[in-house]
């Protein structure tokens, strides 16, 4: 950690322009206009909605947008690396020895230190996807039915942080039910699908141009993203 935080304060002054479209809806949500960057506007114009919300409520107890930001991703990265270290000792037992390489990669890292402090909600997204993975690994391992697995509703979140945490959200889903297939093994896939969906189905909502989609899809056109890029495919 102490490499990482070293790493961290060469790109303290680093930030980049998109956390300002963050900053703004943030600021205007504070000040009771609504998840809007200009007043009267209802475009949802950011792809972080939890990211945004959390700065908004950082603001509201006094802190500059900027510095919440980079002291929460310094947070959020060093959580990273927490987590990083347990899955690692999780999936390679008896291999304990090793567990500080995967840490040590992340921590020289030059992107993973630039961006704990860029101001954009990256290090919250690495943080749900690696948590998600771990709870969803001990989950998969247990004995026992999970009545509600908790790595369901972790990925939700992370959905809620960028778009592509619906593929983890998926990918697990489908991982969960054929493992169940060909093993026989009741490793509680059924309440994981169940517990996810319910909680993911709280992520969806009506788009500003009236499709139902993901909170973080289509922030800026009323089309939906396939019908945007199928023109571009057929003259391609």
């Amino acid at each position: 950690m102490l490499i990482l935080l070293l790493n961290i304060a060469i790109f303290w002054s680093f930030a980049l322009d998109d956390a300002w479209i963050s900053f703004r809806y943030a600021q205007n949500w504070n000040n009771g206009l609504g998840l809007v960057y200009n007043p009267g506007e209802r475009v949802e114009g950011y792809t972080n909605f939890l990211w945004t919300v959390i700065i908004g409520l950082l603001m509201r107890i006094g802190m500059d947008p900027l510095i919440a930001a980079k002291f929460s991703g310094i947070l959020l990265s060093l959580l990273v690396l927490l987590i990083t270290h347990r899955l690692y000792v999780r999936v390679s037992p008896g291999q304990s020895a090793f567990a500080v390489l995967p840490v040590l990669l992340l921590s020289t890292n030059v992107c993973f230190a630039a961006y704990a402090v860029a101001g954009m909600e990256t290090p919250l997204f690495a943080l749900l996807v690696v948590l998600g993975v771990y709870l969803f690994v001990r989950e998969n391992e247990s004995t026992a039915p999970i009545p509600f697995p908790l790595s369901g509703s972790i990925f939700a979140l992370a959905s809620l942080a960028r778009p592509e945490g619906v593929l983890f959200f998926g990918m697990t889903v489908l991982y969960a039910t054929v493992d169940a297939v060909i093993t026989g093994k009741d490793n509680g896939c059924n309440t994981y699908f169940f517990s996810s969906s319910s909680t993911y189905s709280s992520t969806v909502r009506i788009s500003p141009g009236g499709t139902p989609t993901m909170g973080t899809c289509c922030p800026t056109h009323s089309m939906p993203r396939w019908e945007q890029g199928w023109p571009n495919i057929k003259e391609g």
